[in-house]
């Protein structure tokens, strides 16, 4: 499998670098103004990775008729409603199993070979760690995105959790990274970006410049010969569907203050998609990814390191 080019991990430590340096040093926007900036940023950045989805379910299951991608259209916005009415009706359960399936999907980020264990920690490491240095304000954002009622208990759990992770993420870290120095730096960047800088600053970046971006070049490599143009292309109707959505949302959420309507429009609908996009994924890699589909878009490929 073609590598995920080194650039792409030196792009992202060096931008982790930048937001710990602020962090440390007081500079941060305007509160509101971080959250525009976050969600317009997770939008243009962040999203375009999981509208490659259509892409990936037509090389495995090669769809011929307008129905069989009509069934396909429908199944995937079924799983995508049903997170967001467990979001209305459970909101408890929805952020604990939102934080349980981030973690898992982030874990993918690292190279083939990682062991389970510090796949799982990685990934905990950007659920777990702003609760470190800022318990106050993650509890105040994830209340805004489930209730405070949901909020409290599971920030307690994650500030308790928080130092332990730490540790095994710095252990992890120096592990991974004799076998793989640029694993490594990885695994200790995200956990230090994640423990130093405000909880919207390390989530932005990590989302946009290691997660969505290395899935997109994975998805890209994998396709070998299809032309940046092409995967623009595959990605315009699932985009443009959920700009739609988006809107409609908004309009919705418009009685709620306008931090809350913005996270939960960002984190709600994040979990609303994260959901069908893991089980296609998992599909497709248990299915044995038929002749020509795009393997490194299931399977972590080798990294620089």
């Amino acid at each position: 499998m073609a590598p995920v080019p080194r650039w792409q991990s030196v792009v992202f430590l060096c931008a982790a670098t930048v937001a710990c340096v602020a962090a440390m040093f007081g500079a941060r926007l305007a509160v509101q103004t971080e959250l525009l900036v976050a969600a317009g940023l997770i939008g243009l950045a962040g999203l375009p990775h999981g509208a490659i989805d259509p892409l990936l379910a037509a090389r495995v299951y090669r769809f011929s008729r307008p129905s069989a991608w009509a069934i396909f259209a429908a199944c995937y916005a079924g799983l995508a409603l049903s997170v967001v009415l467990l979001w209305m009706l459970a909101p408890v359960v929805f952020l604990t199993g939102f934080l349980l399936v981030s973690l898992l999907h982030f874990s993918e980020d690292l190279v083939t070979g990682v062991p389970w264990l510090s796949r799982v920690v990685y990934g905990a490491t950007v659920v777990v760690l702003p609760a470190l240095r800022y318990g106050p304000e993650t509890e105040r954002l994830l209340g805004l995105v489930a209730g405070a009622d949901a909020a409290v208990p599971v920030t307690m759990l994650l500030s308790q959790s928080a130092w332990p992770l730490l540790v095994a993420a710095l252990l992890c870290a120096v592990i991974e990274g004799r076998r793989r120095p640029m694993t490594g730096a990885e695994i200790a960047g995200v956990a230090v970006l994640s423990a130093c800088a405000p909880p919207l600053v390390s989530f932005t970046v990590f989302f946009c410049l290691m997660h969505s971006l290395r899935h997109l070049l994975r998805a890209a490599m994998g396709e070998g010969t299809m032309s940046v143009r092409a995967l623009v292309r595959a990605a315009a109707w699932p985009m443009a569907g959920t700009g739609a959505a988006a809107l409609v949302a908004w309009r919705l959420l418009g009685a709620q203050s306008l931090d809350a309507a913005v996270m939960q429009l960002i984190f709600v609908g994040l979990a609303a998609l994260t959901v069908p996009h893991m089980v296609l994924v998992e599909v497709a890699a248990r299915a044995g990814w038929p002749g020509g589909a795009p393997a490194s878009t299931l399977r972590p490929v080798q990294a620089g390191g």
